[in-house]
């Protein structure tokens, strides 16, 4: 039921992009597979570390991670670095100007998720997109985002 609620939240409006069997909706303007990289596997040492800006946008993924996985993930604010836990990134942070205001930049690799937006909006989309490239696999029961490098 949970995945089914998730998916109507996600049908699509604008355009799509396939990674790795993952579709993000709307498309983003660049996505780059980090092929033969490992992924990012979401568990139950995974944390959010966030700035104060964007404190609403991590609680938001927190929950939809949550709903996704099982997993509760907790949400740590200011500059905390945990290297024994898979971190999420959720950062404010100038990006190019040819980024718009709900742009952002997201990178993924084994150890971490880096999202970085100069706006909440941004925040948001990113948060989005993390949440419809995390796949599932049913076999192990294992959750992962492939490593990847996104602009939007």
């Amino acid at each position: 039921m949970k995945y089914f609620l998730l998916a109507i939240l996600l049908i699509p409006v604008f355009g799509t992009v396939t990674a790795q069997g993952t579709t993000i909706i709307p498309k983003p303007t660049e996505v780059t597979i980090s092929q033969g990289e490992p992924g990012f596997a979401i568990n139950k040492n995974t944390v959010i570390v966030t700035d104060m800006v964007f404190s609403s946008d991590a609680a938001i993924l927190a929950t939809y991670l949550n709903k996704l996985t099982g997993f509760v993930i907790p949400v740590r604010r200011g500059n905390v670095r945990l290297p024994s836990s898979k971190t999420i990134i959720l950062l404010k942070q100038d990006i190019p100007d040819e980024i718009p205001r709900e742009g952002y930049l997201m990178g993924v690799s084994g150890k971490e998720i880096k999202i970085r937006a100069s706006h909440s909006a941004g925040a948001y989309y990113g948060c989005m997109s993390l949440l419809q490239a995390t796949v599932h696999s049913s076999n192990s029961n294992r959750f992962v985002v492939p490593a990847m490098q996104i602009e939007d």
